[in-house]
């Protein structure tokens, strides 16, 4: 029974493992703000940051752009089948990037931080797991 309840938590946890928000700051500056499922782990809640913050950077016509600063805590999340949840809270800070702007080479390329499918993952806007 302990088995069969320890794995229902588990699925519930990787079925809403990323929650995501854009919050903007100036035209050139944004914060994203990722919550991500214990099972992502902080290191899960990064990743889903910087690929947000690549979407975002791509759908506002860049590529190039700054992790300008972070965040990164645990958070309480509740009980499940009396199980103590956290989750794990990733925020950064993006300045996009001109060609004109003297960072512009030591810049992240968001296509790249995406991958060979960025444009696939642009289409689908946020990414949802770690």
């Amino acid at each position: 029974m302990k088995t069969i309840l320890l794995t229902a938590v588990a699925a519930l946890s990787l079925s809403a493992c990323a929650y995501s928000s854009v919050q903007e700051m100036s035209r050139s500056t944004f914060q994203v703000s990722t919550t991500a499922a214990p099972i992502c782990g902080k290191s899960g809640a990064a990743k889903v940051a910087s690929k947000l913050a690549a979407i975002e950077v791509i759908k506002r016509g860049g590529d190039r752009f700054l992790l300008a600063t972070s965040d990164n805590s645990k958070s309480f999340g509740g009980f499940a089948a009396g199980i103590p949840m956290s989750r794990n809270t990733r925020g950064v800070v993006v300045k996009m990037l001109k060609p004109t702007d003297p960072d512009y080479e030591d810049g992240l390329s968001a296509r790249e931080v995406l991958g060979d499918d960025w444009e696939k993952q642009v289409r689908r806007g946020k990414p949802g797991t770690c």
